[in-house]
């Protein structure tokens, strides 16, 4: 792993807004009331360099286990620094972790933490392009990586096979809240969401 490059601490939800311009400054949009949202439960750590905020990750149950994201960092040693603070603490727990690249250290970190590529995803936009990166700039990284990481021992996705129904249910019941939760962040930056789902 790369030297760390500043200082990592925790963040609680009641400070979401600390980190609100670094994400729109990597976003392209205010999602101050999604961060809220996807902070409630949630373990953040920000990442400061000369007192300044300059990345931060989130760590949430989701599904089977825990995804990690949004990550925001302006490097790729950056961003291995916010995502290995996370995995640690899933000693024998399930990983997902979302990005957009496929190469750099930060894909080979996460290979290497056993976070195999299960899909990729795509951000949609209307009317204004989100996620134009520039160098030394804060960037999201995105793509559908899960797994268990080199941190973690647990059983493959074989073993779930007796417990298919109950997962399915389970992911049937979280899917709603995500379709709500995706209404709500329409409805915040003024789109008519009405039918969304």
């Amino acid at each position: 792993m790369p030297a760390l490059d500043g200082e990592l601490s925790s963040l609680s939800s009641e400070n979401i807004g600390e980190i609100a311009a670094l994400d729109e400054r990597a976003f392209g949009i205010n999602r101050q009331r999604l961060l809220a949202l996807l902070s409630d439960g949630a373990s953040i750590c920000v990442l400061r360099r000369g007192g300044q905020t300059v990345g931060y990750s989130m760590k949430r149950e989701f599904g089977r286990g825990h995804v990690i994201g949004p990550i925001v960092a302006s490097n790729d040693c950056d961003a291995i620094d916010l995502t290995a603070v996370h995995l640690r603490d899933l000693a024998g727990g399930f990983a997902r972790v979302d990005m957009r690249e496929q190469t750099g250290l930060f894909a080979d970190f996460l290979q290497q933490s056993r976070l195999g590529m299960s899909d990729t995803v795509s951000t949609m936009s209307k009317g204004k392009k989100f996620l134009n990166r520039k160098q030394n700039e804060p960037w999201v990284y995105f793509r559908a990586l899960d797994g268990n990481s080199r941190f973690h021992d647990r059983a493959g996705l074989d073993d779930l096979a007796p417990y298919r129904d109950v997962v399915s249910s389970a992911l049937e019941q979280r899917h709603v809240g995500v379709r709500k939760l995706w209404r709500e962040a329409l409805e915040s930056i003024g789109v008519d969401a009405a039918g969304a789902e």
